[in-house]
């Protein structure tokens, strides 16, 4: 196509201050391929200035790009101090600002990382709590990969097993300490396979359990995206075991391959916003976030990608963390689970199903119409999620 000659050119003199959105060259590839295959039909693009075609649209997702990197935005994280480490992981303690006698353990997803808990000003869950009077302690994994290649007889990061046992069992011992009682276990996406997992082994420490946006059963609802995990698996695990780690540009293939112009159609919206908006520092904060996922160890990725999406071992009852299998109904704490109907990467009906093995009255659950990002971070968040969750912990 002669226009990619031009759009490639342009990609050339975007500046890489920043990374996203990662890869490039696949989201750019994407747009082109589909557009170019669209052109003279009717595509659903965002609407444009009189000429819109293929090479117009390319420049305009080229210029809300440069605008991104070009953004003068830095995160300014919370006020927080470290109460415990192990390799690069650290537990950071965000003080309440007048003491409810309430704290909570926040897990975040192991693709993207802890920042998005604690965005940025007015956008963060930690603060936010803090305000309320809940404690929270907020586990950040560092860098897992890097971890995973420590020497032997220092504690590594390579397994689920590994990852309980040096690093989320130990900084919810921590938790448990220093808040002086159980605490509430709160995870995200991901996160919330792991909280359910601490909750089962090591109940003495979790006072409940809160699941946003976090799978069960893989094999529920709108089956996109496990397909495409499914069908991806052998070449990650060829990838993962040749390299010792899973690359987080393959995660960020997989999920742009469930909405292949999500980048193009936002980084376009983005180039008409005021650079200096709520929405265009939300926007940039969200995306510095989305981009700064690290590598999975091996281990890690094996486990994610053929227990849970392709054997689905969480729904059958199958997936082990050091010897105990993980179960619903061995979980004696009440639970609080949020889901989305319309999450493009965590279907409700996959949410739901930890409810459904769990004896009736101890799982609460709250059903929302936001994405996957937008149930934590989006316009809505505070009143129709943070809110609930408060309520959730201080009465419990």
């Amino acid at each position: 196509m002669p226009f990619m000659n031009q759009v490639f050119l342009e990609c050339e003199h975007v500046p890489l201050r920043r990374r996203g959105p990662r890869p490039l060259s696949v989201h750019l590839s994407l747009a082109a391929s589909i557009w170019g295959a669209a052109e003279g039909g009717q595509d659903n693009l965002p609407s444009g200035p009189p000429g819109t075609g293929v090479s117009n649209r390319m420049l305009r997702m080229l210029t809300g790009i440069r605008k991104y990197h070009e953004h003068p935005y830095v995160r300014v994280p919370s006020a927080q101090e470290v109460v415990w480490t192990q390799g690069s992981a650290r537990l950071l303690y965000y003080p309440a600002v007048k003491a409810s006698g309430q704290a909570v353990f926040l897990i975040p997803s192991l693709v993207n990382g802890a920042a998005i808990l604690d965005l940025m000003p007015r956008r963060s869950l930690v603060a936010w709590l803090g305000a309320q009077g809940i404690s929270s302690f907020l586990l950040d994994w560092g860098a897992l990969a890097e971890d995973a290649m420590e020497k032997p007889g220092q504690a590594g990061a390579g397994s689920f097993d590994a990852l309980f046992s040096s690093r989320i069992l130990p900084a919810l011992a921590t938790a448990h300490t220093l808040a002086r009682g159980p605490v509430h276990v709160l995870g995200y996406c991901m996160g919330g396979l792991l909280a359910a997992a601490a909750a089962c082994l090591a109940p003495e420490s979790v006072r409940s359990l809160i699941m946003v946006a976090s799978p069960w059963d893989f094999h529920a609802g709108d089956q996109t995206l496990s397909a495409r995990v499914r069908g991806w698996a052998p070449g990650a695990r060829s990838m993962a075991e040749s390299l010792g780690r899973l690359p987080v540009d393959w995660l960020q293939i997989l999920f742009a391959s469930v909405d292949p112009l999500m980048a193009a159609h936002k980084f376009i919206r983005f180039a008409d916003l005021p650079g200096d908006s709520d929405e265009a520092l939300m926007f940039v904060a969200v995306e510095d976030w989305l981009n700064g996922g690290g590598d999975l160890p091996a281990g890690i990725a094996r486990t994610c990608i053929e227990d849970w999406y392709r054997d689905n071992s969480t729904a059958r009852g199958a997936w082990d963390v050091l010897g105990k299998v993980i179960d619903p109904e061995d979980i004696s704490c009440p639970a609080f689970v949020v889901a989305s109907a319309v999450d493009r990467l965590v279907p409700m009906e996959s949410s739901q199903a930890f409810c459904a093995r769990r004896a009736a009255g101890l799982t609460t659950t709250l059903a929302l119409d936001c994405g996957h990002i937008g149930i934590m971070a989006g316009r809505r968040s505070i009143p129709e999620v943070w809110t609930p969750i408060e309520k959730w912990i201080s009465a419990h």
